[in-house]
């Protein structure tokens, strides 16, 4: 049997609720050639493993594992596949129908390119909120722009750390490319997809096609974007992927090829961790979930080592709009 042209990965932790809403959005991909692969990461809710079983389409392939984190779970559900291309799929988000046919139409024309985003709606899912409509009004809504199929953003390096143009679910990989940098690293518990991107920026191009073609889901209630502690979690891999990339720039083994797990200790104190640090304060309020004992932890354990950090934080709580 033929391995099929590209397999979606996924991988579920919870989110019960969140699973059709994926999973039919995947199957009504108007590509043929493709599998999807769903990782159950070791759920406690039951529910994820009945909602994932009751499914019968030969598309689809489940992974029922213990729970090993995003990361290796990720990577569990790509060893299991052998496609030409890997398209990843946030969990409870919503790829529409034209996203694989576009990303493989551009791949297939363009081999320089070993990662490729979309356009992405971003809605935060919430108890007052918990499906957000899907942007259909947006004139490139399942790429239905004139310049559909076109490459909106040539990816640097410095794209990938300041704003990132990836959110991750939404980016397709070449499988020969991921291989030869040896795909996720387990020690990135988080900012996985950062490291990953600036290892595979070093000998490929990476783009971001004009089209939308994907919305992802700010979970209020378990996502890192509403989340300071995960935030703040983030910040910190984040920065970890940053000096590796400017080690492997100078010539020399990054921290983690070095020091593995001990590469965290070795993580600069700079003023660009600090503003990294402030905008994961400012965005948790910005969702209303910032918590006072959050926001005093914050202070207790990074205002004596960030001096800046300490004084931006007053600046801004002289400001800042009471909730």
């Amino acid at each position: 049997m033929n391995s099929p042209k590209v397999s979606v990965v996924s991988a579920f932790y919870n989110r019960a609720d969140y699973i059709r809403l994926t999973l039919d959005s995947l199957l009504a991909q108007k590509f043929d050639d493709y599998e999807i692969i769903i990782v159950n990461d070791g759920s406690p809710d039951p529910n994820v493993r009945a909602i994932l079983d009751s499914y019968d389409d030969p598309r689809l392939r489940v992974i029922h594992q213990a729970n090993t984190g995003f990361t290796t779970a990720i990577r569990n559900g790509i060893a299991q596949s052998s496609s030409t291309y890997i398209a990843i799929q946030g969990a409870g988000d919503v790829s529409f129908p034209n996203r694989l046919v576009r990303q493989v139409a551009f791949l297939d024309a363009n081999p320089e390119y070993a990662a490729l985003g979309c356009g992405y709606n971003n809605a935060l899912v919430s108890a007052d909120n918990p499906f957000p409509p899907l942007p259909v009004e947006h004139a490139g809504y399942n790429g239905s722009a004139p310049d559909a199929g076109q490459l909106k953003t040539e990816v640097t390096p410095q794209m990938i750390m300041g704003r990132n143009p990836f959110t991750h679910g939404e980016v397709m990989i070449r499988r020969a490319a991921y291989d030869a940098v040896g795909g996720y690293r387990t020690f990135f518990a988080n900012s996985q997809d950062m490291d990953l991107w600036l290892r595979l920026i070093e000998s490929n191009r990476l783009g971001v096609l004009s089209d939308w073609l994907y919305q992802r889901h700010s979970f209020a209630a378990d996502g890192i974007a509403t989340n300071l502690g995960k935030l703040l979690v983030q910040t910190a891999y984040t920065s970890v992927a940053e000096r590796c990339w400017h080690q492997r720039q100078s010539g020399r083994k990054d921290d983690v090829e070095q020091y593995g797990p001990l590469a965290l200790m070795r993580m600069p104190r700079t003023p660009k961790l600090s503003r990294r640090i402030l905008r994961s304060v400012k965005q948790a309020d910005y969702y209303g979930t910032l918590k006072s004992s959050e926001l005093q932890t914050v202070r207790d354990l990074y205002g004596p080592l960030h001096h800046g950090l300490a004084r931006a934080l007053h600046s801004w709580l002289r400001f800042r709009r009471p909730r």
